[in-house]
């Protein structure tokens, strides 16, 4: 429930307020996600950053190795547009 503030207070309600109705296209990287702490701790951040990203004026460009619990929660949510690719 943390996180859920922190997107809320962080990023939905500040980017909101700048941009209203006319928001312009900002990406957010969010690199090595597959490093974080927790197998949960991804799992949260994903969840609250996916129900709150259609109304957030952001586009998240989220970077990991291909782990298995990872991908499993893009592919588990038909609602949002991921792909992916591998660098060699």
């Amino acid at each position: 429930e943390k996180l859920e503030i922190q997107v809320e207070r962080l990023l939905k309600k500040p980017l909101c307020d700048a941009f209203g109705d006319a928001p312009p296209t900002l990406v957010l990287v969010i690199d090595a996600v597959d490093e974080c702490f927790s197998d949960k701790a991804v799992e949260t951040m994903l969840k609250q950053l996916v129900s709150h990203s259609q109304s957030i004026p952001i586009k998240f460009f989220i970077t990991s190795r291909p782990e298995a619990h990872i991908r499993t929660h893009f592919e588990a949510q038909p609602e949002i547009h991921h792909k992916q690719r591998r660098l060699r």
